[in-house]
């Protein structure tokens, strides 16, 4: 079974619900399906687990759901020190 981490942009919370019932459907179908919003109040180093989802052991893929000015500062190399986008940048081109 595939392993997706699915990862949104916090910088519009109107896509929460979307993105949360998206990855209720992939798990429905049977992809083992990870979003944060599965742990709130349970994780507490949101950086390191972010790192450990996109990591190559642990997805098989990485979905982002981005605002169209998150996608350009995720595309484009990192201008500023926002670390989940620098993991997000570093795990997609190694």
């Amino acid at each position: 079974m595939p392993h997706v981490f699915v990862k949104s942009s916090h910088d519009w919370p109107e896509h929460s619900p979307g993105v949360l019932a998206f990855a209720q459907a992939l798990r429905g179908q049977g992809i083992d399906a990870e979003l944060e919003q599965f742990h709130q109040g349970q994780i507490v180093d949101w950086p390191r687990w972010c790192n450990q989802q996109i990591g190559a052991d642990e997805s098989d893929f990485v979905l982002c759901v981005a605002t169209a000015e998150q996608e350009l500062e995720v595309v484009a190399p990192p201008q500023t020190s926002d670390r989940e986008r620098t993991l997000i940048f570093a795990n997609r081109h190694s």
